[in-house]
């Protein structure tokens, strides 16, 4: 009998364990999976980034481009290569467990964006300028910027062209600037451009160029820029097109003693510096340098109120201070060079004058009109501020080739 109660147990037992075994499979079987959540999609450089959340009993999720599967995979997380610039994408996902299929998530749209690169940035005058390339898709751009007192980039402008001047800026701060592209209708960005930097610094001001009175130097002076370290000089002559740079300072003054022992005009100009950074160029006044020399008083004027300056060349030497002249008195070319004597010595083509054998010569400068002298040309006080005379009919360079 008690034999027989332990069989029925044992029956009941496997009886009930099979049941529930059977009732388990049941419910899994009848189990569904949750739609993936927080789907998105960004740029990357080359690609494009889809993220979600994990789904609770999924094993697997298979990834969907405009309705069309791509991947399968067990992360929750797939680079997508197979892109191209301006083209909108659609994505969606599915979670799995072997036969058992979860519902689709919410589609996520994304335009496809390259990243821009900045290709210039400069220091202008109250600004500093960017540029930066087109980019396929974009129909926007995002230009955010960090200044030296903060770590944080913020957002301070987006514009259709693909150029901006940043005019919120102050002498001595570095600046650093990124740019994201951006698509409205898709709300798409691309990723950040490579960040580039500059320190602003104002234009320098103030610039004022004398000869000094010894007539053997001339004295530059400049306002000095809040920020900048140190100030670079550059001069050309008058009627030449590049500069030359004479000098690095910190100070704001500097004399040039590099000058021409002929009668010369010269433009300076300065340009502030800290580190790499520089500013804009400064204005370039005008100076004419009359040398001094120790042998005589070279500078006079005659009995007819002509102005004569001596030149001394070697042979084959050329001097082409006659427009350097014409711009220092503001002539705009309304003039007449003419050699009066000279008996070879020297040739005359497009105001440069040619040393071509010893002896002396005499060049004419004046008025293209033969009513109007110099002076009257000149309607200004530059040669009564130099040579402290109030008119002149013409003048002379006198030419001696040695």
């Amino acid at each position: 009998m008690n034999n027989l109660k332990k069989i029925l147990g044992l029956s009941l037992s496997v009886i009930a364990v099979l049941s529930a075994v059977f009732v388990c499979g049941v419910s899994a079987s009848a189990k569904t999976l949750k739609k993936p959540a927080k789907v998105t999609a960004v740029n990357q450089e080359r690609a494009v980034k889809i993220t979600w959340k994990k789904v609770s009993g999924a094993k697997k999720y298979k990834i969907f481009r405009n309705n069309k599967a791509i991947k399968t995979t067990k992360k929750t997380s797939y680079n997508d290569y197979g892109v191209s610039a301006g083209k909108t994408y659609s994505y969606k996902i599915k979670p799995y467990n072997g036969k058992i299929t979860g519902k689709a998530s919410k589609t996520f749209k994304l335009t496809r964006i390259n990243q821009t690169v900045i290709k210039s940035i400069s220091n202008g005058d109250k600004s500093i300028s960017l540029t930066w390339s087109k980019k396929t898709g974009a129909d926007k751009y995002v230009i955010y910027r960090k200044s030296s007192d903060s770590d944080k980039f913020v957002k301070i402008k987006s514009v259709i062209a693909r150029s901006y001047e940043d005019t919120d800026v102050v002498s001595g701060t570095k600046y650093t600037y990124k740019i994201l592209c951006y698509k409205k209708s898709t709300k798409s960005y691309s990723k950040e451009s490579s960040q580039v930097s500059t320190t602003y610094l104002d234009k320098v001001t103030g610039v004022f160029a004398r000869e000094n009175t010894d007539s053997k130097s001339i004295s530059i002076k400049w306002n000095r820029v809040a920020g900048a370290d140190s100030y670079i000089i550059y001069k050309r002559k008058a009627g030449e097109s590049s500069y030359e740079m004479l000098a690095a300072t910190s100070s704001t003054i500097y004399i040039d003693f590099k000058l021409s022992v002929n009668p010369t005009a010269y433009r300076y100009k300065i340009v502030a510096s800290k580190g790499k950074y520089i500013s804009v160029d400064s204005s370039a006044p005008l100076t004419f340098f009359t040398p001094h020399r120790d042998d005589t008083n070279p500078y006079y004027y005659d009995e007819n109120d002509n102005f004569h300056i001596p030149i001394t060349l070697n042979q084959g030497e050329n001097y082409a201070e006659l427009k350097a002249l014409s711009d220092f008195l503001s002539l705009d070319g309304l003039y007449t060079a003419v050699i009066t004597d000279g008996n070879g010595s020297i040739s005359l083509n497009d105001s440069i004058i040619t040393a071509e054998n010893q002896g002396k010569a005499s060049v004419e400068i004046k008025s293209s009109s033969e009513s109007v002298n110099i002076v009257s040309l000149v309607g200004s006080t530059a040669l009564n501020n130099i040579y402290d005379k109030h008119f002149t009919k013409s003048i002379f360079l006198d030419v001696e080739v040695v």
